[in-house]
């Protein structure tokens, strides 16, 4: 397989204009570790072109997805603290849409963005 023929079907698949048969050749080739290289370059190239000015979801689709990440963070359980309750495992991430944002995902270890 060509690596313009999977250049090409990454791009498409970010454009969200791939057809289904296009998005399973996608996959396919996404399992091959040979490919490992150019799907790494591909992914960083395609970040560095991202424009963070453009919304990535609606504003409810953010709502819905918080709400989520939260009730399922509150469904797990975290590890006993001396005098307090159980508490959920919550980690503090930073987001890739607002570079100096925070984001909580349940179940992850603490990390601090810039």
């Amino acid at each position: 397989m060509s690596e313009n023929r999977l250049a090409y079907l990454f791009q498409c698949y970010f454009d969200r204009t791939a057809s289904e048969q296009e998005k399973d050749e996608l996959m396919e080739l996404l399992r091959q570790a040979g490919n490992d290289e150019q799907v790494k370059h591909l992914m960083a190239e395609t970040w560095h072109r991202l424009e963070v000015d453009q919304p990535i979801f609606s504003p409810e689709h953010s709502k819905n997805m918080l709400l989520k990440i939260l009730q399922d963070g509150l469904q797990q359980e975290g590890p006993e603290v001396a005098g307090t309750e159980r508490v959920p495992q919550i980690a503090v991430v930073p987001s890739p849409i607002v570079r100096r944002g925070w984001f909580r995902f349940p179940g992850i270890g603490l990390s601090r963005g810039g």
